[in-house]
């Protein structure tokens, strides 16, 4: 609610007992009636909720199919491998690790895909 009345907006009144504030924000999320008010709330309240949100959530609520997006999901999931692997994780949790990096690679520029397929099986043909 910070964050909204930080952002200008003052249309929706919350109560000051942050508790209540809590549970009418949620009862707008919830939206058990279906109501079209309680949507325009919500479509208000977004640009609040994601500049609260922690990076990894905001992901998932907003398609960021970019370049810049596909990158930066790459450089986290190939940190993500080097980490399993300098601490020496479980078998199955390196796998998953390496797996989820080499697949965001392939991401980054999906017209490469096709290609690069080609190339690292013929370099792991030669081994």
């Amino acid at each position: 609610m910070n964050e909204y009345r930080e952002q200008g907006g003052g249309t929706i009144d919350f109560p000051d007992d942050v508790s209540r504030a809590r549970q009418k924000l949620f009862r707008f999320l919830d939206n058990k009636f279906d109501s079209e008010k309680y949507r325009n709330n919500v479509r208000e309240l977004t640009p609040a909720i994601l500049a609260v949100l922690p990076l990894e959530y905001r992901g998932y609520l907003v398609e960021q199919d970019s370049f810049m997006a596909r990158l930066a999901e790459m450089e986290k999931e190939l940190s993500e491998a080097k980490q399993a692997v300098i601490l020496n994780a479980p078998r199955h949790q390196k796998l998953k690790e390496i797996s989820e990096g080499i697949v965001s690679m392939f991401r980054v520029d999906p017209d490469l895909a096709g290609p690069l397929m080609a190339m690292v099986t013929t370099m792991l043909g030669a081994i």
